[in-house]
């Protein structure tokens, strides 16, 4: 077993989450920059004024006592702090609370900009979809089926999964390469076994017979997701998921809208 690190040690994942937390935590808007201007000015003249109301009142003939309670009754009524506070306290809660939802913002501009959102965009697999999908043979042979699910087995992508659990005892799979975008190669059988879109069929130089061809643009039309498999120079058969959307999609959208 050979492996090769083609990263740093501190370019991990979890070195990346932890510059992306510090990185929004730092961050400020408009809100809080005004918060913290007013402190610069307010936190001041309400220490004077404390001052100025403890030595008056000694200077008046009333206890020390007294004008110390005077004093810190004006800093308490006051409060500067909260003025300083207030504002990265309710940003960090936010914050704690989009994460524990498995949201992570930017940056802290985005609750200040969210009434000026027109458009929303989500990635749909996985996020306004269930990681549940249905596969649709559609006719395809027995030996595309085992060898897309050969391939697919090295894949990292969600749909893999799916393609994958087609088949109990996949064949083994060779040289395999995966095309970000377009789909994944493999080589079963001698022979490189290819499972993707068009993209990849068509950067390869592989046919795709006119039938599997309108299959595949139906099902895109009909909002699917067709997979292509082939081998030996030519597209063999096309495997249809479905995807299941999530059940309180409508309810995230009415009330976006409602915003």
């Amino acid at each position: 077993l050979e492996i090769e690190i083609t990263g740093d040690t501190d370019e991990t994942f979890v070195d990346l989450l932890r510059e992306r937390m510090w990185e929004i935590q730092s961050s400020q808007f408009n809100y809080q920059k005004l918060a913290d201007q007013l402190s610069a000015i307010f936190v001041p003249v309400v220490l004077l004024l404390a001052g100025a109301t403890f030595g008056g009142y000694l200077l008046l003939g009333s206890p020390i006592n007294e004008a110390l309670l005077l004093a810190m009754t004006l800093l308490v009524v006051s409060c500067p702090c909260a003025l300083g506070l207030a504002t990265p306290m309710a940003t960090m809660t936010a914050f704690e609370a989009l994460l524990e939802r498995g949201v992570a913002p930017r940056d802290a501009g985005a609750f200040e900009q969210r009434s000026s959102f027109e458009t929303l965009v989500f990635d749909k697999t996985g996020t306004i979809t269930t990681d549940e999908l249905t596969v649709e043979t559609n006719g395809a042979s027995p030996e595309s089926i085992r060898r897309a699910a050969a391939v697919e087995s090295r894949a990292n992508h969600p749909l893999a999964r799916s393609i994958e659990a087609l088949v109990d005892d996949p064949p083994e799979v060779t040289n395999f390469r995966e095309h970000s975008g377009e789909g994944v190669v493999g080589r079963v059988h001698q022979q490189d076994v290819f499972v993707g879109n068009t993209d990849l069929f068509d950067r390869h130089d592989l046919t795709v017979p006119e039938d599997i061809r309108k299959q595949y643009d139906r099902a895109r039309r009909n909002g699917s997701i067709p997979v292509l498999v082939g081998w030996a120079g030519q597209a063999r058969d096309v495997l249809i998921l479905e995807e299941q959307v999530r059940d309180e999609l409508k309810s995230v959208l009415d009330y976006a809208k409602e915003q």
